[in-house]
């Protein structure tokens, strides 16, 4: 689309504001970084954070913005030019719906008839032009995945535009199995910047994980050690042969309990395993609503009554910057929350032996 990705960055002027753009994501509910007008939609929020020197403090002239007036009307250039970027978009893709012969043109009566669609399509990605998100929804039951072996990384902050070739690119000095890399879906097809990749060998398995916070375009990537029961879950709830939860292992009918809620959406079975080290976990199960979202709720599974104390004991303390609430719970409980929202599934809890998130 027409515009290019001038909204998202910020430019380093030497100590003048930083003007950001930020994005409300709709489907996860969270903030990220503007990297291209295509990604606005309708009835999108945009916040404009600006970032600098907080000692300049009020000036005269500054439009009470609190800047002086030199970099208030930095602020005014950086807001008039993403206007000036979005009108371009609008006006480029109005030109397209007018072309002679366009798939996407279309009569009044079924403008209003198909208009509830264009409300919940983003700018430029309505379902008659792009079908791919749901081509590659569909192209998932059949694809074949290596990623067996010891090898395997997983990556977190892919952009939502990624491609195979793009992680190829990103780990291109290093060796990957063929059919070796994985880029997460959701249930609706939609990408969830997560994938994994598996490599031939552990020399380039370990350049990979040096590759940690390194940039695919303009987002950083986070690259974590993973394991082929980890990626082998993905792969089954992509294809509705499996639970849409994580989890390290079937359920312990003798385990002792613990239910932590507000869970961070990002968090994954290793940052859980480590918040829970103290306690020994045996099984470790992240909950997930009927859409595939992360509910913010998870499960651990403990071999002592004593480690479900020493779990309880970790009530409102913090992974990250958020902090944890640690509850009493049971094996019932577990397995209900395992059954809510497998409607695709014929079982519960994932399979794969315990600890298996481990390498």
């Amino acid at each position: 689309g027409g515009g290019g990705g001038g909204g998202g960055s910020s430019r380093d002027r030497g100590g003048a504001p930083q003007v950001i753009f930020n994005i409300r994501d709709r489907e996860f509910d969270v903030e990220h970084r503007l990297e291209d007008v295509s990604e606005i939609y309708t009835g999108a929020k945009i916040c404009v954070a600006v970032r600098g020197d907080s000692k300049a403090g009020p000036a005269a002239g500054g439009g009470g913005t609190g800047l002086p007036q030199a970099e208030s009307e930095v602020l005014k250039k950086e807001l008039e030019e993403v206007k000036r970027k979005l009108a371009e978009f609008e006006d480029s893709k109005r030109r397209h719906h007018d072309e002679p012969g366009s798939k996407r043109k279309r009569s009044d009566g079924r403008r209003a008839e198909d208009g509830h669609e264009s409300k919940r399509t983003r700018i430029g990605e309505g379902d008659e032009k792009d079908p791919a998100r749901h081509d590659e929804a569909h192209q998932e039951d059949d694809r074949k995945y290596s990623l067996e072996g010891e090898f395997i990384v997983r990556m977190r902050g892919l952009p939502w535009s990624v491609k195979d070739r793009d992680i190829e690119d990103f780990f291109s000095a290093m060796e990957i199995k063929k059919d070796g890399i994985l880029i997460e879906l959701n249930l609706q097809g939609r990408k969830t910047g997560e994938g994994y990749v598996a490599f031939e060998n552990e020399k380039d398995y370990e350049a990979a994980l040096k590759k940690h916070r390194e940039h695919m375009g303009s987002r950083y990537v986070e690259v974590f050690e993973s394991s082929s029961t980890e990626a082998a879950a993905v792969i089954a709830r992509m294809q509705g042969k499996g639970t849409i939860h994580k989890s390290t292992g079937a359920v312990n009918k003798d385990s002792f309990v613990v239910r932590l809620r507000g869970v961070p959406y990002s968090a994954d079975l290793r940052e859980i395993e480590t918040f829970m080290e103290r306690a020994h976990p045996e099984g470790i199960h992240l909950i997930y609503d009927h859409t595939g979202r992360p509910s913010g709720e998870a499960f651990v599974e403990l071999g002592t009554e004593k480690d479900q104390r020493r779990a309880l004991e970790l009530h409102r303390k913090n992974m990250g910057s958020r902090y944890i609430e640690v509850f009493e719970s049971s094996v019932s409980d577990l397995e209900r929350a395992l059954s809510r929202g497998n409607r695709r599934s014929s079982g519960g809890g994932g399979g794969g032996a315990r600890g298996s998130w481990s390498s």
